[in-house]
């Protein structure tokens, strides 16, 4: 495969990782919304809840709500969809100085071809 070849691929590569991104951080604002919504729905719950007569008990409360399995298993999924937007963004930061590379290596070619003629 020719140099020309690598280069002209790598716009399409930075492509496609940046829609990959975009749908990675759909997620995480989905996972957040999902997160927030449950966090929401303890605070209604301590505010509603009249047996709670300090904020020691309200804390204990809250804390006892936010280890629930699905409050859990929502912050493992926001924090699963941080880590995969993370390791994306990792791979576009080195296909990117690739091409960049890629690019100095090119010029450095035609330099060195220019001053040979």
């Amino acid at each position: 495969m020719t140099q020309e070849l690598l280069l002209s691929e790598f716009p399409q590569q930075l492509a496609d990782l940046a829609q990959q991104l975009h749908d990675a951080d759909k997620v995480i604002r989905q996972r957040q919304h999902q997160l927030d919504t449950f966090t929401a729905e303890i605070e209604v719950a301590i505010a509603g809840d009249r047996d709670l007569k300090n904020e020691q008990q309200r804390k204990a409360k809250r804390l006892e709500l936010t280890t629930s399995t699905a409050y859990q298993q929502a912050q493992a999924a926001l924090q699963t969809a941080q880590d995969e937007r993370h390791q994306l963004h990792i791979q576009y930061r080195l296909i990117a100085d690739r091409f960049t590379v890629a690019k100095l290596i090119t010029r450095e070619r035609i330099a060195s071809l220019e001053l040979a003629a």
